[in-house]
């Protein structure tokens, strides 16, 4: 099995864009606030982007690997895909575009 790393790269991008999409979008219609006030006693306090970048990109990539034939070494892209997401993020919030 040959592994195609501009097509993993390309896989890593756009599942980031995409996860970082979907934390902009939930910031902006407050859910992290209402995800604050009405959270269980056991969960925590903050969101944190990282792992949500994680989960979301997982979601994504499980609902293409239902959709579609894809190998399961693209299952490693969700790990790389998080800490972009958080990158990015930081990197909007920073600078606020």
């Amino acid at each position: 099995m040959e592994i195609n790393f501009s097509q993993l790269a390309a896989a890593i991008l756009v599942l980031s864009l995409a996860s970082l999409t979907l934390i902009i979008c939930l910031e902006k219609w407050r859910a992290f606030e209402l995800y604050e006030l009405h959270r269980p006693t056991w969960a925590p306090a903050y969101v944190c982007v990282f792992c949500l970048g994680f989960w979301i990109s997982f979601c994504f990539l499980v609902a293409l690997f239902l959709a579609f034939p894809l190998d399961l070494v693209s299952f490693i892209c969700p790990f790389a895909s998080a800490s972009l997401t958080r990158l990015l993020y930081e990197e909007i919030r920073i600078t606020g575009r």
